[in-house]
C-alpha cells in the first residue's frame, strides 16, 4: 500500500488502472540489516546516519519519493506478528507464505 499511496504523483495512469480487491492483516516490513559482525561503534553509527537522514528536512521530498515515514529500533517480539500470519496460512492450508 505504501507504494500505491506514493505513486499518484509520479504515475497516475497506473494508479487509475489499479483496484484492491483485500487487505493482509498489518505486520512489520523488513528492517534495515548490515552484518551481525559490525562492530557496536559501526552499528551505532549507522542507526544515527539513518535516523538523521529521516529527520532532515532536506531530505523530505526523498522521503516521500520512497514512502519513508519514519523507523525504530525493532526487537525480536516485533516479529511475532509474522509468526502468527504464517501459522494462520498454514492452518488455512498454504503452504508456505509468498
Amino acid at each position: 500500500m505504501r507504494q500505491l499511496r506514493a505513486s499518484p504523483t509520479r504515475r497516475p495512469e497506473l494508479i487509475e488502472r489499479v483496484a484492491i480487491v483485500a487487505q493482509s492483516p498489518l505486520s512489520p516490513c523488513l528492517p534495515f540489516i548490515a552484518s551481525a559482525s559490525l562492530p557496536t561503534p559501526t552499528i551505532a553509527a549507522v542507526r544515527e546516519a539513518l535516523f538523521n537522514a529521516l529527520a532532515d528536512p532536506d531530505l523530505t521530498e526523498t522521503r516521500a519519493a520512497l514512502g519513508l515515514t519514519g523507523a525504530r529500533i525493532a526487537r525480536p517480539a516485533d516479529y511475532d506478528r509474522v509468526i502468527e500470519i504464517e501459522r494462520d496460512a498454514v492452518a488455512k492450508g498454504y503452504a508456505r507464505l509468498a
